[in-house]
């Protein structure tokens, strides 16, 4: 997650917590972000951005893919290399600042997973992955989308219902208000503006209280257009109201699943 401070890098190398809450994920968790993938792509080299412990990585390359996974976690990526060692079609790499040492149109795909909403100058991060790519090679990028009023309204009816034992930190009524001012702005400026916030590392206990940018799709649309990328999808989902809301109202859906190909 190249774009991330030295206290970032500190955090994932040492956070036994988010270890942990990478070490739990499964198959389905990436079913998205696979099939995706899937739809535009059916094999060629691939860069998994953000590997984490590599699980991802080992899913794609069971699916044909030569893969190439970094991360700037040591711990996560000994993880990756201790766990799928036998893959031969996979590579995990440690990764510094931009840019990388790859070559200019040295993948097909490019994915990155949860990983975005983690980082600083992510349109940096975009303009490499632009170089990165061949052309009409395919951008996969997944991450919560920080601005859903649906998702931030969730988590508020959950604390207030019992559900949740406090407020999450983006799922406050404040910050509703906060996210609807920025997700109107973006609605009608028509531009991308990357907004970062402070991550809390200290008392880190669950997803996305790390978050450092407020992702969410429109950013990645406008700034994606502006670079000359043809944007396929800017949400997917299962069941016939989730799937309506990503078809129709992306803007609002609680994740991002941009898909993109480079012309």
């Amino acid at each position: 997650m190249t774009g991330v401070d030295l206290k970032s890098v500190q955090f994932y190398n040492s956070s036994e917590t988010y270890l942990e809450i990478l070490e739990l994920r499964n198959e389905s968790d990436y079913s998205a972000i696979l099939d995706a993938i899937q739809s535009y792509a059916v094999n060629g080299s691939l860069l998994d951005y953000g590997c984490g412990v590599g699980l991802l990585s080992m899913l794609l390359a069971k699916r044909g893919f030569i893969v190439t996974g970094v991360d700037i976690s040591e711990q996560f990526i000994r993880s990756a290399k201790r766990k799928f060692s036998e893959f031969s079609s996979i590579t995990f790499e440690v990764i510094g600042e931009l840019p990388l040492r790859y070559a200019d149109g040295g993948f097909d795909v490019i994915a990155t997973s949860a990983v975005l909403e983690h980082c600083t100058g992510v349109d940096a991060i975009l303009l490499e992955f632009k170089r990165l790519l061949r052309t009409n090679g395919l951008l996969v990028i997944e991450t919560p989308n920080m601005l859903s009023p649906l998702a931030r309204m969730k988590l508020i009816v959950d604390r207030l219902t019992g559900r949740r034992k406090r407020f999450h930190r983006y799922g406050t009524p404040a910050f509703f208000m906060v996210s609807m001012y920025y997700l109107m702005k973006k609605i009608i400026l028509r531009k991308a503006d990357f907004i970062y916030v402070k991550p809390n590392y200290h008392t880190f206990a669950e997803a996305d209280e790390d978050v450092i940018y407020l992702s969410n799709p429109l950013d990645y649309l406008f700034f994606l257009r502006n670079q000359g990328f043809e944007v396929l999808e800017l949400s997917r989902n299962r069941g016939a109201i989730r799937k309506f809301i990503s078809t129709y109202l992306p803007f609002i859906a609680g994740g991002v699943m941009i898909v993109a190909r480079k012309k």
